[in-house]
């Protein structure tokens, strides 16, 4: 159910024959006994098929907690599960939120 965990995502362009590389600055970092990030990860799934640039990383996995850990130092903020933090603007949510939210 989750992305790659790489940071970049390559894009292959057919009718230029090209690639193109976009790095994802929205993370949403979850943990699988998380009650909450249960009730998230739906809901950011439907976001990402609504187009949506948004990669999922579990903190399960010890580099997807060593950004996180990283992140939150930058940031100067600490949050458990579910995370969602723009690593390009600083922008954070800490918890569950609604999809309209």
């Amino acid at each position: 159910m989750s992305k790659s965990k790489k940071n970049i995502d390559t894009l292959e362009v057919i009718d230029k024959k090209e690639t193109i590389e976009q790095e994802s600055t929205l993370y949403y970092f979850y943990s699988q006994g998380c009650g909450w990030c249960k009730k998230a990860t739906p809901i950011v799934e439907q976001l990402i098929d609504d187009g949506h640039d948004i990669l999922i990383l579990d903190i399960a996995d010890g580099e997807n907690d060593k950004l996180q850990t990283a992140i939150k130092k930058e940031y100067k903020h600490q949050c458990g599960t579910p995370y969602f933090v723009d690593a390009e603007t600083g922008n954070q949510i800490c918890g569950f939120r609604e999809k309209d939210v």
